[in-house]
Protein backbone atom coordinates (compact mmCIF):
# COMPACT_ATOMS: atom_id res chain seq x y z
CA UNK A 1 0.00 0.00 0.00
CA UNK A 2 2.50 2.45 1.35
CA UNK A 3 4.65 1.36 -2.06
CA UNK A 4 1.96 1.86 -4.48
CA UNK A 5 1.24 5.30 -3.09
CA UNK A 6 5.10 6.68 -3.54
CA UNK A 7 4.97 5.08 -6.87
CA UNK A 8 1.88 7.43 -7.82
CA UNK A 9 3.76 10.09 -6.22
CA UNK A 10 3.16 10.44 -3.08
CA UNK A 11 5.18 11.85 -0.05
CA UNK A 12 4.70 8.58 2.17
CA UNK A 13 5.78 9.89 6.27
CA UNK A 14 5.31 7.89 9.37
CA UNK A 15 5.45 9.15 12.62
CA UNK A 16 5.30 6.58 15.60
CA UNK A 17 5.08 6.40 19.22
CA UNK A 18 5.77 2.66 20.34
CA UNK A 19 8.92 1.47 19.83
CA UNK A 20 8.40 -0.58 16.41
CA UNK A 21 8.75 3.09 15.10
CA UNK A 22 12.01 3.95 17.07
CA UNK A 23 14.80 2.80 14.31
CA UNK A 24 16.94 1.79 17.62
CA UNK A 25 16.77 -1.99 16.75
CA UNK A 26 15.97 -4.00 13.78
CA UNK A 27 12.88 -4.54 14.87
CA UNK A 28 12.13 -1.12 15.46
CA UNK A 29 13.54 -0.02 11.80
CA UNK A 30 11.17 -2.43 10.11
CA UNK A 31 8.15 -0.87 9.35
CA UNK A 32 10.01 3.15 9.21
CA UNK A 33 11.89 1.79 6.32
CA UNK A 34 8.87 1.21 4.03
CA UNK A 35 8.21 5.10 4.45
CA UNK A 36 10.33 7.98 2.39
CA UNK A 37 10.16 9.74 5.68
CA UNK A 38 10.04 8.50 9.39
CA UNK A 39 9.93 10.14 13.20
CA UNK A 40 10.11 8.66 16.24
CA UNK A 41 10.90 10.94 19.39
CA UNK A 42 11.09 10.20 22.96
CA UNK A 43 8.74 12.87 23.18
CA UNK A 44 6.33 10.42 21.09
CA UNK A 45 6.63 7.67 23.11
CA UNK A 46 3.94 6.04 25.15
CA UNK A 47 5.40 7.32 28.57
CA UNK A 48 5.15 11.15 27.86
CA UNK A 49 1.29 12.21 28.85
CA UNK A 50 1.43 14.94 26.21
CA UNK A 51 3.00 12.32 23.12
CA UNK A 52 -0.32 12.84 21.36
CA UNK A 53 0.12 16.79 21.08
CA UNK A 54 3.79 16.46 20.36
CA UNK A 55 3.13 14.43 17.49
CA UNK A 56 0.27 16.29 16.25
CA UNK A 57 1.89 19.30 16.56
CA UNK A 58 5.21 17.92 14.31
CA UNK A 59 2.86 16.96 11.69
CA UNK A 60 0.96 20.25 11.37
CA UNK A 61 4.43 21.58 11.33
CA UNK A 62 5.62 19.53 8.34
CA UNK A 63 2.15 19.89 7.08
CA UNK A 64 3.03 23.50 6.38
CA UNK A 65 6.18 23.36 5.23
CA UNK A 66 5.13 21.05 2.58
CA UNK A 67 3.69 22.56 -0.98
CA UNK A 68 0.44 22.64 -1.47
CA UNK A 69 0.42 20.51 -4.31
CA UNK A 70 3.01 17.65 -2.73
CA UNK A 71 0.58 14.75 -1.83
CA UNK A 72 1.31 13.12 1.02
CA UNK A 73 0.46 10.29 2.88
CA UNK A 74 0.74 10.05 6.87
CA UNK A 75 0.79 6.58 8.80
CA UNK A 76 -0.17 8.02 12.56
CA UNK A 77 0.88 5.60 15.61
CA UNK A 78 -0.35 7.40 18.28
CA UNK A 79 0.30 5.70 21.66
CA UNK A 80 -1.30 7.85 24.19
CA UNK A 81 -3.40 4.68 24.66
CA UNK A 82 -0.92 2.36 24.98
CA UNK A 83 0.21 1.65 28.98
CA UNK A 84 1.32 3.39 31.20
CA UNK A 85 -2.13 5.35 30.62
CA UNK A 86 -2.98 6.27 34.20
CA UNK A 87 -1.74 9.89 34.47
CA UNK A 88 -4.81 10.51 31.83
CA UNK A 89 -7.75 9.86 34.95
CA UNK A 90 -7.68 12.35 37.34
CA UNK A 91 -9.53 9.83 39.60
CA UNK A 92 -7.05 6.88 38.87
CA UNK A 93 -4.52 5.08 41.30
CA UNK A 94 -0.88 6.34 40.16
CA UNK A 95 1.16 3.54 38.04
CA UNK A 96 -2.34 1.77 37.85
CA UNK A 97 -3.81 1.54 34.17
CA UNK A 98 -7.39 0.29 34.15
CA UNK A 99 -10.55 0.68 31.84
CA UNK A 100 -10.64 4.28 33.53
CA UNK A 101 -7.83 5.35 32.25
CA UNK A 102 -7.79 3.93 28.90
CA UNK A 103 -10.74 5.86 28.02
CA UNK A 104 -9.75 8.70 29.53
CA UNK A 105 -6.66 8.36 27.44
CA UNK A 106 -9.17 7.61 24.32
CA UNK A 107 -10.83 10.92 25.45
CA UNK A 108 -7.35 12.92 25.20
CA UNK A 109 -6.60 11.43 21.65
CA UNK A 110 -9.76 12.23 20.33
CA UNK A 111 -9.79 16.08 21.83
CA UNK A 112 -6.29 16.17 19.98
CA UNK A 113 -7.38 14.66 16.34
CA UNK A 114 -9.84 17.79 15.19
CA UNK A 115 -6.65 19.59 15.03
CA UNK A 116 -5.11 17.32 13.17
CA UNK A 117 -7.94 16.61 10.57
CA UNK A 118 -8.31 20.42 10.05
CA UNK A 119 -5.23 20.75 9.27
CA UNK A 120 -5.41 17.97 6.74
CA UNK A 121 -8.60 19.79 5.47
CA UNK A 122 -6.93 22.95 4.64
CA UNK A 123 -4.89 21.20 2.04
CA UNK A 124 -7.50 18.91 -0.15
CA UNK A 125 -9.75 16.60 0.00
CA UNK A 126 -8.41 13.78 2.39
CA UNK A 127 -9.01 10.10 2.92
CA UNK A 128 -8.68 9.00 6.60
CA UNK A 129 -8.68 5.87 7.91
CA UNK A 130 -8.67 5.76 11.89
CA UNK A 131 -7.99 1.91 13.48
CA UNK A 132 -5.96 0.41 15.84
CA UNK A 133 -3.20 -2.37 15.78
CA UNK A 134 -5.37 -4.25 18.86
CA UNK A 135 -7.40 -3.62 21.79
CA UNK A 136 -6.56 -4.25 25.57
CA UNK A 137 -7.38 -6.64 28.29
CA UNK A 138 -8.55 -4.79 31.76
CA UNK A 139 -9.19 -7.98 33.55
CA UNK A 140 -11.25 -10.35 30.66
CA UNK A 141 -10.95 -13.45 30.68
CA UNK A 142 -8.13 -13.01 33.89
CA UNK A 143 -5.91 -11.02 31.22
CA UNK A 144 -4.15 -7.87 31.15
CA UNK A 145 -3.10 -5.67 28.59
CA UNK A 146 -2.74 -6.56 25.06
CA UNK A 147 0.51 -8.71 24.24
CA UNK A 148 -1.64 -11.72 24.17
CA UNK A 149 -4.09 -13.71 22.15
CA UNK A 150 -8.00 -12.77 23.23
CA UNK A 151 -11.11 -11.49 21.44
CA UNK A 152 -10.97 -8.49 22.87
CA UNK A 153 -7.11 -7.92 21.67
CA UNK A 154 -8.33 -9.28 18.47
CA UNK A 155 -11.52 -6.70 18.12
CA UNK A 156 -10.21 -2.70 16.83
CA UNK A 157 -12.08 -0.38 15.76
CA UNK A 158 -12.07 0.61 12.14
CA UNK A 159 -13.69 3.71 10.40
CA UNK A 160 -12.77 5.26 6.74
CA UNK A 161 -13.81 8.86 5.39
CA UNK A 162 -13.36 11.70 3.75
CA UNK A 163 -12.50 15.61 4.46
CA UNK A 164 -13.18 17.82 2.60
CA UNK A 165 -11.45 20.38 1.30
CA UNK A 166 -12.03 23.37 4.15
CA UNK A 167 -10.65 26.34 2.54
Amino acid sequence: FVEGLAKVGYQTNCIGGVAFFDKRSALGSVFPAMFRHSFWRPSFGCGVQESAVNQIDFIIKRLHQTPQETLVFYYVNICAIHYPNWFYDPNGRKNHDDLNSHKAALRHVDSELARLLTAFAQRRRTFVIATSDHGTCYGEDGFQFHGLPNDITNTVPYKHFFLEEAR
